[in-house]
């Protein structure tokens, strides 16, 4: 296994390596300007790099096949149009249609759907029944944009990938006295990432692009959902939404501030929650740090509410992401 590892972090430098050269080729390059406000031209490989390294662990081990290597192969299609997003606008019905393909082409083949909501006071476990499926499609799409939306400064979305996986990880750990192998993998090329993302040289920088944020938010939202279902770690559905509090938050919000304004929910915009903080004085690395200690709270409360009662748990989920950006702004406001 340490081996493993170790010829991972190899695989995933490597990638880095090689995409970072290839990227003016295909022109996978964020060029300054506009709302962009990066000094130099920056290479929109990381995702491909996670993607990739990925890739090549499970086909080196043979586990294509495995639940784990079929959602990273209908991922590649979600990876694919994401790319073709940083090369060259694609419209939005296109991502739309692909992501569906994929969502739909995951639950086909491995079964991992969301089957119930939870457990409540007087109705029971809310089942979804003949609902799974479309429900499932409808939550992972959700989360894959949510991801895609997000991705507006350095290190927010790949560290709000991260925290939730590593997450996983850990229940995974104390529960089951065991750590899923491929989750490590993910977690350490989103560490290595994050190094590249974050480092001061800007001729050293990368970005996580289109193809990493959708397609790694498309991955982990099936990974969630299929820990919910694990019996053996005994989540709660609840605790889901828990560890995407930020991107579930953000994206509600501009939704609900584009739809009053008759704005596109599909058009980049400056409106998300980072862009706020920004505008209200916070600097770029307060704004992370603060994003991300909301990130580490929300986790934290659903894990204490996880075995307790379903209701409260979201309930108060629900509570904290309409008076997020409120709490957040406070601060600058007064």
């Amino acid at each position: 296994m340490y081996l493993s590892l170790f010829i991972s972090i190899i695989f995933s430098l490597g990638f880095i390596s090689i995409l970072r050269k290839l990227a003016p080729i295909f022109q996978l390059i964020d060029i300054p300007g506009g709302r962009k406000k990066h000094q130099l031209p920056v290479p929109l490989i990381g995702g491909l790099a996670i993607y990739f390294t990925i890739l090549a662990a499970v086909a080196v081990n043979g586990d294509l096949g495995s639940d784990f290597g079929i959602i990273i192969s209908w991922a590649g299609a979600v990876v694919f149009i994401g790319c073709l997003d940083d090369i060259k606008n694609v419209h939005w019905p296109l991502r739309l249609a692909v992501q569906l393909i994929a969502a739909w082409g995951v639950v086909f083949t491995t079964n991992i759907e969301v089957a119930q909501l939870g457990n409540y006071p007087l109705i029971g476990t809310i089942e979804l029944g003949y609902l799974s499926t479309a429900f499932t499609i409808f939550a992972v799409i959700g989360i894959t944009n949510a991801f895609n939306l997000i991705d507006g400064i350095d290190g927010l979305c790949g560290s709000l990938l991260l925290f939730p996986l590593s997450t996983l990880i850990m229940i995974g750990y104390i529960l089951s006295d065991g750590m899923d192998f491929y989750y490590i993998i993910t977690a350490i090329s989103l560490l290595i990432f994050l190094a590249f993302n974050l480092y001061r040289n800007a001729k050293m920088k990368i970005f996580m692009g289109d193809a990493g944020s959708a397609g790694l938010g498309f991955i982990l939202a099936f990974l969630v959902i299929s820990s919910i279902n694990d019996s053996n770690l005994s989540l709660s559905a609840p605790f889901a939404l828990w560890l995407f509090l930020i991107p579930i938050s953000d994206t509600i919000h501009v939704i609900v501030k584009r739809a009053f304004s008759g704005e596109s929910i599909f058009m980049p915009g400056t409106d998300h929650l980072h862009h706020r903080l920004i505008a209200a004085g916070y600097s770029r690395a307060k704004t992370l740090v603060y994003m991300l200690i909301a990130a580490s709270v929300g986790i934290a409360i659903g894990i204490a509410l996880n075995s307790w009662n379903n209701l409260i748990s979201l309930s108060l989920f629900f509570v904290i992401v309409a008076f997020l950006p409120s709490l957040l702004l406070m601060k600058s406001e007064n």
